[in-house]
């Protein structure tokens, strides 16, 4: 596979989520890893599809109010 500069992120890697911006290593609970992977690819289709982060950031804005409402129950 031919790799170009619009591929390769940080330190050499392929860019998996291209349409959700700048990618940044974080850890993440092995329990929540599988979610959180799903997660990343249907905001990645979305944002593919849309061909914008508007609705994308609609969307995380929306989960953050519902687990901060549960949060504070």
């Amino acid at each position: 596979m031919d790799y170009n500069k619009s591929q390769k992120g940080q330190k050499g890697f392929i860019k998996k989520y291209k349409s959700l911006g700048e990618l940044k290593q974080i850890r993440v609970p092995v329990s929540l890893e599988s979610d959180i992977k799903t997660i990343l690819e249907l905001l990645e289709t979305i944002a593919r599809r849309e061909n914008s982060m508007v609705r994308v950031n609609k969307i995380v804005s929306k989960i953050i109010t519902g687990l901060n409402d549960i949060a504070n129950e």
